[in-house]
């Protein structure tokens, strides 16, 4: 590897050498970034009313903790797995295959 010295680098000021770049987000950018931030307070809130609803699940299924905890946290894994697959499976599929595959009415 070759090691440039600095005596051979161009001599500029620093305020030359940082140039500030302005990113404009299109309308499309921000609609996703709403979506994104609501999808994640659904998540968010989908997890915090199973651990809301623990003791009336663990009533009414006569569970003891131990089992709901296995249960819940299976539902946690279940979760994190199935988003890998589906994030993976989306990079592999074309973007309008996958919406229809997912848009498909159930039986």
């Amino acid at each position: 590897m070759s090691e440039i010295s600095q005596a051979s680098l161009p001599h500029q000021p620093q305020e030359q050498r940082q140039s500030h770049t302005h990113t404009r987000i299109s309308p499309y950018g921000w609609v996703m970034l709403v979506m994104l931030f609501v999808l994640g307070a659904i998540n968010f809130a989908d997890k915090a009313v199973l651990g809301l609803a623990a003791i009336p699940i663990i009533k009414e299924l006569h569970l003891s903790p131990a089992q709901y905890g296995v249960v819940s946290g299976s539902l946690f894994w279940l979760f994190s797995l199935s988003s890998v697959l589906v994030t993976s499976w989306a990079d592999v599929v074309e973007r309008r295959k996958s919406w229809r595959c997912l848009r498909q009415p159930g039986p």
